[in-house]
């Protein structure tokens, strides 16, 4: 006689062990589907499934961020030194734009570090203004 192994997950409401064909936590008696259906994300953190809606993990307990699946990071300009850099992405940060800053070692008007600042292609037209309104572009 052989036994076939149940595969258990843990409920993304309360982090209790449940089986896969359990419809209810048997803890906190949330409504359990299956996992592909309910879980569509991991965290960041501790690597738990986690559903799409969800703002804080439910095992670590570390807050999600928003996140954007169909989104690109692009290149939105270059700069010859670090500084311009950081300043540009002070400016979109404080406009709510998530940048990311990246060095080469390239020549660039003589200096040896190149500086790049990308931000998520959704929010490429805005970050352009926000950086030509303040000389930067």
């Amino acid at each position: 006689m052989s036994s076939k192994e149940v595969e258990q997950y843990e409920c993304s409401k309360c982090g209790a062990i449940v089986k896969e064909d359990d419809t209810l936590c048997p803890t906190c008696g949330a409504e359990l589907v299956g996992e592909d259906e309910y879980y569509e994300l991991e965290c960041s953190e501790c690597g738990a499934k986690v559903k799409e809606e969800d703002s804080v993990c439910p095992k670590c307990g570390a807050i999600l961020d928003e996140i954007e699946d169909d989104s690109e990071i692009v290149t939105l300009c270059s700069f010859q030194n670090e500084l311009d850099a950081t300043l540009a992405l002070q400016y979109l940060s404080e406009n709510e734009i998530e940048g990311y800053i990246s060095s080469s070692p390239k020549v660039f008007y003589g200096s040896l570090t190149t500086c790049s600042i990308s931000v998520l292609d959704k929010d490429l037209e805005k970050a352009k203004k926000i950086l030509n309104e303040v000389n930067l572009l």
